[in-house]
């Protein structure tokens, strides 16, 4: 990782530690924010759903979201990104480990949803 001070720019090499740990927290954030936005009384029905969807499937009463929970949203997400092409597994391990560590359909449908890839 390196900072350029003249253009303010954080540089993250694809495939090192921190890429990856930094796409698997951008998971728990838009999750995190579905859930928020979802439970207004002015959301969406879809988004409302999506958050519905996403609380069940983290077992969650609140839209807080414990560290288990947290770590759960980071494999799934880390998961899904490798199987869906958005990153690149490191190894042919690392892609049976993300076939194997996808989340049920409906969550898929759901994180389709947040990255633009589903209606």
């Amino acid at each position: 990782m390196s900072y350029d001070p003249k253009t303010r720019k954080i540089h993250i090499e694809a495939g090192t530690d921190a890429f990856q740990g930094l796409m698997a927290d951008m998971g728990v954030h838009f999750v995190s924010t579905v859930l928020k936005i979802g439970s207004m009384p002015t959301a969406s029905k879809d988004l409302a759903y999506d958050a519905a969807a996403l609380r069940n499937w983290l077992c969650l009463r609140s839209d807080e979201l414990p560290d288990s929970a947290m770590e759960r949203i980071r494999l799934a997400w880390t998961a899904y990104t490798r199987v869906r092409g958005i990153t690149e597994p490191a190894s042919r391990s690392e892609a049976a480990e993300a076939l194997n560590a996808m989340p049920p359909k409906a969550i898929q449908l759901v994180f389709d949803r947040m990255v633009g890839m589903h209606p």
